[in-house]
């Protein structure tokens, strides 16, 4: 970890020592909307003038990051230190993040487990399974060190951070929302999730995933996916490793002890607490399967229509205990969801609050003494301003009663106008900066028709706030970790104003998933390679397009939706891996991949039956 601080503060420093950072600062991929450093420096200009920053719209940073990056920002090389500081405590959080998911209770206890019964296989296998389970080990504890030199140098990150945005601290809220809810703190889950709702309004979406996090915590992320089933092309059983089988899916998740069913002796359980409780299990199948067939070669079992309905339904004795039944849970966590949300709602409101404490007391100019604007863009002042306008009598009664409602309507509605929130928010809501960016709106906003924008934006937010519920019953329980990911992939592509920080802090947390979900994954050229020739192309056609003219909007756009694409072939791969990987765990492959030899059994069984009664009589 340390050597990754280092690194990564090393290469912040050269960024911005080398200029690289200014020029980044203009670029369309990394400065945007809502997280532009300038858009931070001007509103800070406007606030030192005595003007509030959120008359005009010039500036949509929240007042609580022009205080943060207010001291630095103008500095040619100092301004990299906020959002250092900041990448280094998200970098330390991920590092302690991935080190409880290997120390909790359900890894720790599966991993004993696993290594016990790795034990007992290098006895009577050799000495392959004690290299694995070295490797093992030895990824499981590079995996907090990888987490954090991927997120402290990964290029995306490094962008974003070089260009002085303010997406170095939506990302440290968001990897604190996530710290906080896999190690059951509401409290800090909440913070976290508040402080991304302050910075981004379409964060709030990740309310579900923090709600299942705390209600149900972590799944297992240790267990590699060798461990978890048969049915992998590249598991242990295929590849010839000992020690792997069902059992080890059926017991991480459902408590199970099941086995092979047509060779006990190919595939050992790896996760079986009792090992005497199976040989038993298995000598007691063994011998009701012996019993049965001298049974049916002495002729005992008499031919009636009961007896022969009977022998068609018998199945064949498993050596494995069944699955107990899934307990009853609520559709969502209720409980944990209203908690969390009145946590968040809280701090919110906290946030707010010092938002407007910042705006009323930042010192005036010299030689200014009333402020330009009155409210200065307080939430307080302006709701009192559109009080005062609507309760405030008229001087004289000119005009209709309809038109002075009317008019004292329009003077409240430019009151609240001049709110930073309104500001802030209503800018992320209506779509109205058609800025181009890496996202998938501003072509539609920019030249969509005046009565078909409210469609576009309707379109916009509800997709994204649509997916939560069905993500959230079907992950929810089982797998919370990683539906938080998939909701963080969807925000980072339908929310208005992506940028490549999105990507940046992605790209560490997927590393989570690396021993299961990512372990099957099978474009793993496909991906890395598309998004280079994206980051080549992404470039070269704004250039053409805005520097020398030589195309229009539609090449750059045509890029865009290209990366669109590529974001939905990613959501897409993670989302249908963790349902296999889920459906593996649960042993549901295995019953799958057995239905075929029980229904070829039943077919001998069928065509065996009248040879024996033609024989007999």
């Amino acid at each position: 970890m340390l050597y990754a601080a280092l690194a990564g503060t090393s290469a912040r420093v050269l960024l911005a020592w080398s200029g690289i950072g200014a020029s980044l600062a203009w670029r369309i991929e990394v400065s945007t909307a809502s997280n532009s450093n300038l858009e931070l420096r001007e509103g800070l200009a406007l606030l030192r003038l005595g003007v509030s920053p959120y008359s005009g719209t010039s500036c949509r940073t929240p007042p609580l990051a022009l205080w943060l990056y207010g001291a630095l920002a103008d500095h040619d090389l100092l301004y990299i230190l906020p959002n250092t500081i900041l990448d280094l405590l998200a970098a330390s959080l991920l590092y302690r993040l991935a080190s409880y998911l290997l120390k909790c209770p359900s890894s720790s206890g599966q991993s004993a487990e696993t290594s016990e019964d790795a034990q007992v296989d290098d006895s009577a296998n050799g000495d392959c399974s004690a290299v694995k389970g070295s490797m093992d080990r030895c990824l499981r504890s590079a995996l907090p060190t990888a987490l954090a030199w991927a997120y402290l140098l990964n290029p995306f990150a490094l962008a974003a951070s070089a260009g002085g945005t303010t997406s170095s601290l939506e990302n440290l809220a968001l990897v604190t929302a996530l710290y906080g809810a896999c190690t059951s703190h509401p409290a800090l889950a909440a913070l976290g999730l508040a402080a991304a709702s302050y910075m981004s309004l379409h964060a709030a979406v990740l309310l579900l995933p923090l709600a299942c996090l705390l209600a149900y915590g972590p799944e297992d992320v240790v267990t590699p996916l060798r461990l978890l089933g048969p049915c992998h092309k590249g598991s242990a059983i295929h590849a010839g490793a000992p020690g792997v089988g069902v059992g080890a899916a059926l017991g991480s998740c459902d408590g199970g002890t099941a086995g092979g069913e047509d060779s006990p002796g190919k595939a050992k359980p790896a996760l079986i607490k009792d090992g005497k409780l199976l040989k038993e299990q298995q000598q007691k199948a063994q011998h009701e399967l012996s019993k049965e067939m001298n049974r049916a070669a002495e002729g005992e079992i008499r031919d009636s229509p009961s007896d022969r309905a009977t022998m068609e339904t018998r199945t064949l004795p498993q050596s494995s205990a069944p699955l107990p039944p899934l307990p009853s849970l609520p559709v969502l966590p209720w409980r944990q969801l209203l908690q969390c949300t009145l946590l968040a709602a809280s701090m919110l409101f906290l946030f707010v609050c010092a938002s407007d404490l910042y705006l009323l007391s930042s010192p005036l100019p010299t030689g200014i003494g009333v402020r330009a604007d009155a409210d200065d863009g307080s939430t307080a002042m302006c709701i009192l301003g559109a009080a005062k306008q609507l309760i405030t009598p008229p001087t004289m009664t000119t005009g209709t009663a309809a038109g002075e409602v009317a008019r004292r309507l329009a003077a409240a509605g430019d009151s609240l106008a001049s709110c930073w929130a309104v500001r802030i928010y209503s800018s992320q809501v209506l779509l109205d900066d058609a800025t181009p960016n890496i996202g998938q709106w501003w072509y539609l906003a920019m030249e969509a028709f005046d009565d078909t924008k409210t469609y576009i934006r309707v379109m916009a937010h509800s997709l994204l706030f649509a997916l939560a519920p069905p993500l959230a019953m079907r992950l929810g329980v089982r797998r919370p970790l990683a539906l938080f990911l998939i909701q963080l992939l969807c925000v980072g592509f339908l929310k208005p104003y992506p940028s490549v920080a999105d990507l940046g802090l992605m790209a560490p947390l997927l590393l989570l998933l690396g021993r299961q979900q990512l372990a099957a994954l099978r474009l793993r050229l496909l991906l890395p390679a598309s998004l280079a020739l994206l980051g080549v192309l992404g470039p070269a056609m704004q250039r053409m397009w805005l520097s020398y003219e030589s195309a229009n909007s539609n090449f750059f756009y045509s890029i865009t939706l290209l990366y669109g694409l590529w974001q939905v072939v990613l959501l897409g791969q993670v989302l249908g891996l963790t349902l296999w990987v889920d459906r593996l765990a649960r042993g549901k492959e295995r019953l799958l991949d057995e239905r075929p030899d029980e229904r070829r059994q039943e077919a001998q069984k069928s065509t065996t039956m009248p040879e024996a009664d033609g024989a007999k009589s």
